[in-house]
């Protein structure tokens, strides 16, 4: 029986079967408006973690794949499906250790934690609550959460590039990530993404947003 709590990416595009250099092509992308986009959300990303990080302990990010944001090699625990992603990051020294498990159940303690990172992982997964709750379990109280979605709106700069790029890649190149939607399940706002994590035992602490192509959302747990 196929274990109901991964992803959908995994099932439309067979995630865990993707090559590891996936990301990498994304920020080396001859595309510049795709390379930047790609290269600015890992930078401010490393920015808000590293604003964040007690400089103990493990940040533990979730659905990490290769880790591209980790350029100054922090030590992370990642979590991810896709075992050849996680390989690449650990042999670049992006992470300290990993697990191929999926991220609503993740096996780590509980209260394990002081710091965990969800990147452009929770438009993903139709059962995102219980990704969240993972979120809540293994942090301690008072930890916090980083999470960025898409800005996934109307009025949004996101939007009509992602749609372009499915469009170009998926209709007229035929590759089967695009044609799926790149497996995109969630549409958040910035409103949305904060309730999903208020309704869940968290405090938002600070959002903002990357000129409507990302949103960033940083919470701490404030109940247990």
């Amino acid at each position: 029986m196929k274990d109901s709590a991964k992803i959908d990416l995994e099932e439309s595009v067979h995630y865990d079967e993707m090559e590891a250099e996936f990301h990498e092509k994304m920020i080396n992308s001859p595309n510049p408006l795709r390379r930047w986009f790609h290269n600015s959300k890992n930078q401010l990303l490393l920015k808000t973690i590293k604003s964040f990080y007690s400089k103990k302990g493990l940040i533990v990010d979730l659905g990490c794949g290769t880790v591209n944001w980790n350029t100054e090699k922090l030590p992370v625990l990642g979590i991810d499906q896709n075992e050849k992603m996680l390989l690449k990051a650990k042999q670049e020294e992006r992470l300290q250790d990993f697990r191929v498990l999926p991220i609503q159940q993740t096996g780590l303690p509980s209260k394990s934690t002081d710091l965990v990172v969800i990147s452009e992982v929770l438009e993903h997964i139709s059962d995102y609550p219980k990704a969240i709750q993972e979120i809540h379990r293994i942090l301690k109280t008072n930890g916090i959460c980083i999470a960025t979605v898409p800005y996934d709106t109307f009025i949004s700069f996101w939007k009509p590039f992602f749609a372009l790029q499915c469009f170009l890649r998926g209709t007229l190149k035929g590759e089967e990530y695009f044609k799926k939607g790149a497996g995109h399940v969630n549409h958040f706002s910035p409103k949305t993404i904060a309730r999903a994590f208020e309704e869940n035992g968290f405090r938002v602490e600070k959002q903002f947003d990357n000129i409507r192509f990302t949103i960033f959302t940083v919470v701490r747990k404030v109940s247990d």
